[in-house]
């Protein structure tokens, strides 16, 4: 492990425009505030000052993902989301970007993109150090970014026979990522009624369903059978059920909660103490509504 007496050079200002839409972009997705400053033209000064603030020492995982032998990739996430960030259990906001001068002894990492990743321990291809960030120009020195770290890191796409083990655990990694993204919410039943397609769903009680509302407004938002979900009341992606088609959802109209006494019979099972239940209504392209019965 490094000392946090040693610097993490990063470069943020080369593509400042493309990181601050990728941010937009995140923030968007969420439907509420990540950072603080609920400010969409400062989004990637505070994504710096949460995640690295320079001179305070911090702690991250480090990996290369280079994808070409001539072209050096590196992500790196943080160990621990700062309190102020507002983001969904399991996730954090790392960085991927080269390093520059490519051929220094101590270079600067220059931010190319800002990446969704899993919060979770190290993985084996992932290295920890603990550094202190560091924005300005003069990057050399006690530079962790040094040779000898840069050797030690798993060439997770480029060597897959001689490191199966490594892009096994890549894969696992990248996968995950992609199941912790995916959100859902149970429904109850389903009804067509004047071209608008109509829900009861259910959560776990109202602070919950006010947090998944967000979700109703995607413009990828589909439903699926029930037994899409591993879990009957709570969605869990379940891998297996891959095959099973979805209905795309039109623009979503309104919720309204309703009395959970009413579905006593359909709730039979659920363990939740104090569920809630409220009816919300899509549009339905016509030409959606044939798949209708197979749900």
């Amino acid at each position: 492990m490094s000392k946090a007496t040693e610097n993490l050079y990063i470069d943020f200002q080369r593509n400042r425009e493309r990181l601050q839409e990728q941010l937009a972009q995140i923030v968007r997705r969420y439907g509420k505030p990540v950072f603080p400053e609920d400010n969409s033209n400062a989004l990637l000064g505070s994504y710096v000052r949460a995640f690295f603030l320079p001179g305070e020492p911090r702690k991250f995982f480090i990996s290369n993902t280079s994808l070409k032998p001539e072209y050096l990739d590196l992500t790196v996430r943080p160990a621990q989301n700062p309190s102020q960030v507002q983001l969904p259990n399991g996730v954090t906001l790392g960085i991927r970007g080269h390093l520059f001068p490519t051929d220094h002894v101590a270079p600067q990492l220059v931010v190319d993109r800002i990446v969704e990743v899993v919060a979770m321990p190290p993985r084996p291809f992932e290295a920890t150090i603990d550094v202190n960030c560091n924005l300005s120009g003069d990057h050399t020195e006690k530079n962790i970014l040094a040779p000898e770290l840069i050797a030690k890191l798993p060439e997770i796409a480029l060597q897959t026979r001689e490191n199966l083990h490594h892009w096994r655990d890549y894969l696992d990694w990248k996968r995950e990522i992609i199941e912790r993204e995916l959100g859902g919410i149970r429904y109850l039943d389903a009804s067509l009624e004047n071209e608008q397609l109509k829900f009861h769903v259910i959560a776990k009680n109202e602070q919950e369903f006010r947090e998944m509302e967000s979700l109703f407004r995607e413009d990828s938002l589909s439903v699926f059978p029930l037994r899409y979900s591993q879990n009957e009341w709570e969605f869990r992606y379940a891998r297996d059920n891959r095959f099973f088609s979805g209905v795309m959802l039109g623009d979503f109209r309104d919720a309204q909660p309703v009395n959970a006494a009413a579905f006593k019979k359909l709730l039979r099972g659920c363990t939740w103490e104090s569920p809630f239940v409220a009816l919300v209504r899509f549009d339905l392209p016509a030409d959606d509504r044939e798949q209708l019965p197979a749900m």
